[in-house]
């Protein structure tokens, strides 16, 4: 799934890069092919994330955590990727949230530093 969602990041960009120009002259035919893949890009991370909370959690759920129980303890390394990918998978999933409640509230975008900001105080207080 990630390679995917990066391949249709990397098709996307010249979508979207050169719908923009021509959509300064009307035509914007361009510009909703490469938006339309932009959402798919994201549709595709955002599924890949839940996958990861999911696996994380059911993973956390039967070995006990970090300390893990019983004599089949995965390895350091091992547990610490899927750490790892765990928050950086709720890290995404509460930044898309945040910014969609954002652009509903105040009719923008929101600006990088906001979205990392209000991001990482989710995470944090959760």
């Amino acid at each position: 799934m990630a390679i995917i969602a990066l391949a249709a990041g990397a098709v996307a960009l010249p979508f979207v890069t050169f719908g923009a120009l021509t959509a300064i002259g009307g035509e914007t035919s361009i510009l909703t092919v490469g938006v339309v893949i932009v959402a798919v890009f994201i549709g595709l991370l955002l599924l890949l994330a839940t996958v990861l909370l999911i696996h994380g959690y059911v993973e956390f759920r039967y070995s006990g955590g970090p300390l893990g129980r019983g004599t089949n303890k995965p390895s350091l390394v091992y547990r610490g990727t899927r750490l790892v990918e765990t928050v950086v998978s709720g890290i995404f999933g509460l930044s898309l949230i945040t910014s969609l409640v954002f652009m509903l509230v105040t009719e923008r975008v929101p600006s990088v530093g906001a979205f990392a900001v209000v991001s990482s105080a989710l995470v944090y207080r959760s």
